[in-house]
């Protein structure tokens, strides 16, 4: 199953796949990223102080939780916000803003979310996802 977005809930998360099929887990997404991470030889909180440094960015970090397999994930809001959702960065194509200042999210599969945030928010975390990784990048 490819992820593509982690919709926080108060008791855990709803994963949204590249099929468009939902499914509701007891873990919150921080926990799962979390525990992604240590499966890949290290910390969340490692990874997301390496994205603050990197971005000059104090806000939203996002996680690289596996550089080998692209998996690259943003939040839409703060991580402790129960409404918090996750993006897949490597799957997005483009943002558009919708109703309500809400957005709409385009992935590679043609899929289309609406999420939490502005598509300023969206905007700034995939500037800020290309710049970490130009960053990383830099001594390849």
């Amino acid at each position: 199953m490819n992820v593509l977005l982690m919709k926080g809930t108060a008791k855990g998360c709803v994963l949204c796949d590249e099929q468009g099929k939902e499914t509701s887990v007891a873990k919150r997404p921080e926990v799962l990223l979390a525990e992604r991470c240590i499966q890949n030889g290290c910390t969340m909180e490692g990874r997301e102080k390496a994205f603050r440094i990197l971005t000059n960015s104090s806000q939203k970090a996002a996680v690289l939780v596996n550089e080998h397999h692209q998996e690259l994930w943003f939040p839409t809001l703060s991580r402790t916000c129960d409404t918090c959702q996750w993006i897949s960065y490597f799957h997005v194509v483009k943002a558009f803003a919708a109703a309500d200042s809400t957005c709409e999210i385009l992935f590679d599969t043609g899929k289309k979310e609406t999420v939490n945030c502005s598509v300023r928010t969206i905007q700034n975390q995939l500037k800020r996802c290309r710049l970490f990784l130009q960053k990383i990048n830099e001594n390849y």
